[in-house]
């Protein structure tokens, strides 16, 4: 996708829905990679349709939280600038996603912080 020419939304498009639907289709626990489907949806959120990405994260997210409801365990992150923990994929997930809903839909990024704070 990153080296596709601006012009070819269709097979970039068409990329993207295979991964995302391998993504969903997984049935083992989610682990942290450095290239997977969230850094592709922060990567690549700006060169599809809004549509598209935002029913990408509703999945995404439904998709973690159903993972992180089975138990899961948390994401600790270390490095010179700081730390950062997770205490399920769902989390991890929300934090690297809001930016882009923030972007596409600042209403819609307020719902599900308030069901985090809440927990």
């Amino acid at each position: 996708m990153l080296y596709l020419p601006e012009n070819r939304d269709g097979e970039r498009q068409e990329i993207f829905g295979e991964a995302l639907a391998g993504y969903l289709a997984s049935t083992e626990p989610e682990g942290i990679h450095f290239e997977d489907i969230g850094t592709i949806m922060v990567r690549f959120w700006d060169k599809l349709p809004p549509a598209v990405i935002m029913e990408a994260t509703d999945r995404i997210l439904d998709h973690a939280k159903e993972e992180a409801e089975a138990g899961h365990t948390g994401f600790n992150f270390l490095s010179s600038h700081g730390s950062a923990y997770f205490s399920s994929v769902y989390e991890l997930r929300l934090f690297q996603l809001l930016p882009v809903i923030r972007n596409l839909d600042p209403s819609k990024a307020e719902q599900p912080l308030r069901g985090t704070i809440q927990k």
